[in-house]
């Protein structure tokens, strides 16, 4: 029992801890596209969206770093999210959508920066094409400024962006801003996205999380000491509150076995800390 304790004691001082802001979904594109592609829009860009092939990458074309980049692929050109921007996003209302932005060639022309289809319609933000040659940041805001089913079409409304939001199925950012030749380079998209929460159907509890927090570490390890030979256990105690991980009434070596197994695991929808 002390050698146990010794172990995952060394793990945790080890350990150095990172925590990220909830709820981001982030891509530096410094590994790779991240599961991005490039697609078209046909003239008008109206709907539905065709092609989807991998963009190039460049892993020092970046802002820094690694960036995705493609030409003047499609009739209307654009770069399409992953899953992971897209879903149940409400809680990215009233937040902004900010990316880099590189581009080599324009018309000097407003055109959709930013398209968002949902289940039943599509919202445009339109926007002056950046200057040349030069990164950009574009911050667009998730709620007022968008053209509801046509780049051209009316304005939408608060509910109109949290019908889109709660079920994302595309999200696009522009890559043509001229007529004829396009090169156009994307870094740093930060999107205020939802995760989920901990405990619901897609982010379970794992075994040996007896705080719920989906993350099994030293708190679940200390509640699990803190119970170590107690019984019986059983409804009137919460199954040594919840430490009686196999269920048998007792605890014992195959209840720590289960917690040692799932250690560091962590089920969170947007893990508070992670150890490198």
């Amino acid at each position: 029992m002390y050698r146990i304790r010794w172990i995952l004691g060394a793990a945790i001082l080890l350990g150095w801890i990172v925590c990220p802001a909830e709820g981001l979904v982030v891509s530096t594109f410094d590994a790779g596209p991240a599961g991005w592609l490039v697609v078209g829009f046909p003239g008008g860009y109206g709907l539905p969206v065709t092609g989807g092939v991998a963009p190039d990458w460049a892993g020092t074309a970046g802002n820094p770093g690694g960036a995705i980049r493609c030409g003047d692929w499609y009739a209307e050109t654009f770069f399409s999210a992953p899953a992971a921007y897209l879903g149940d996003q409400s809680a990215a209302f009233d937040t902004a959508l900010s990316f880099d932005i590189h581009i080599t060639y324009t018309d000097g022309a407003a055109y959709p920066a930013v398209i968002l289809v949902g289940a039943s319609k599509a919202l445009y933000y339109t926007v002056m094409s950046t200057p040349v040659g030069v990164w950009t940041t574009r911050n667009i805001p998730l709620r007022q400024g968008w053209k509801r089913n046509s780049w051209l079409g009316t304005d939408a409304t608060d509910a109109d962006m949290l019908e889109v939001l709660s079920d994302l199925r595309g999200l696009y950012i522009n890559a043509e801003w001229k007529t004829g030749s396009d090169l156009t380079t994307l870094d740093n998209v930060v999107f205020q996205g939802s995760a989920g929460v901990c405990g619901d159907g897609n982010h379970p509890y794992p075994p040996g999380d007896l705080n719920r927090d989906c993350w099994v570490r030293l708190d679940d390890y200390a509640l699990f000491a803190g119970q170590w030979a107690l019984g019986p256990c059983g409804p009137a105690n919460q199954h040594c509150q919840g430490a009686d991980l196999d269920g048998d009434g007792e605890l014992g070596l195959p209840d720590l076995a289960i917690l040692v197994g799932a250690w560091l695991t962590c089920t969170h929808p947007d893990p508070p800390c992670s150890y490198y």
